[in-house]
């Protein structure tokens, strides 16, 4: 765990996967998302626990995928998140827990039948502060998907911002609604945050917004022409240099994004 201002901590995958991270409010800890496996996530409790031996009072889950809530069972308190977030996981996990156990390779299959569907306690619709001494702040966005929010720390400039952004790779798209997404993340921007924790990816401030804005749109706007000028979902999966997207890691991400926004696009 690294400390990004006083008493605000974050654990950056260096391979992309899930970041996590705390924040020491005091007299109690506010954890902010777990990871794919419990095992990830009680290792991320330990880097956590070697800083602070205090009580968490809530974990917040920034949205419903998997790789944000299967760790949950590793908390015994109240998990908080956006009132669609536990319909979501319950109508669309169990699902997705069998089939990846189904599919993965032998040692991520074991670590995922450890898994324990765990929900959300506690929720809200568009903002919620908890009286703590960051002021805590919880933003619904939607956009990434229809449940996302950030936690915002506005006194001390800092961000968790979910999968609302990726910083060095190319994002998930499949339960996008790019305007939304485009929205939230204009309502980030105004926060003015000097440090800002990705889901995915490298710290960041507000140019990491600037450049997640730039690319919904050149994503979005490209899709568009491309569909407007005849191209096929299929075409186009094959073909996904066609968008002319900035380079990042994961490039195998864009044909399934083409897939799962093709017919969501409106020309």
């Amino acid at each position: 765990m690294k400390e990004v201002a006083n008493g605000i901590y974050c654990r950056i995958d260096p391979a992309g996967r899930t970041n996590v991270g705390f924040i020491d409010c005091g007299d109690r800890l506010i954890f902010v998302d777990t990871t794919l496996f419990p095992r990830t996530t009680r290792e991320a409790i330990s880097s956590a626990r070697a800083i602070s031996k205090k009580p968490f009072s809530y974990l917040v889950n920034t949205h419903y995928h998997p790789d944000h809530t299967f760790g949950n069972q590793e908390f015994s308190c109240p998990i908080v998140a956006h009132r669609l977030c536990s319909s979501l996981m319950r109508n669309r996990l169990p699902e997705e827990l069998r089939t990846r156990i189904e599919t993965f390779p032998k040692e991520s299959k074991s670590r995922l039948e450890e898994v324990k569907l765990t929900y959300p306690s506690q929720d809200f619709d568009e903002e919620i502060i908890f009286d703590d001494t960051h002021k805590t702040t919880l933003v619904h966005t939607g956009g990434h998907t229809p449940d996302s929010l950030a936690v915002a720390l506005p006194e001390e400039g800092v961000v968790f911002a979910g999968d609302l952004l990726f910083v060095g790779y190319h994002p998930f798209l499949i339960d996008a609604e790019i305007e939304s997404w485009l929205t939230g993340l204009e309502k980030l921007k105004g926060l003015k945050a000097q440090v800002i924790i990705p889901g995915h990816g490298f710290l960041t401030d507000t140019s990491g917004i600037e450049d997640m804005i730039s690319y919904l749109r050149t994503f979005r706007d490209n899709l568009v022409k491309l569909k407007r000028e005849g191209y096929s979902k299929e075409e186009l999966a094959i073909r996904p240099e066609m968008l002319s997207l900035p380079s990042r890691l994961k490039e195998e991400r864009i044909a399934i994004n083409i897939q799962a926004m093709y017919d969501k696009t409106v020309i």
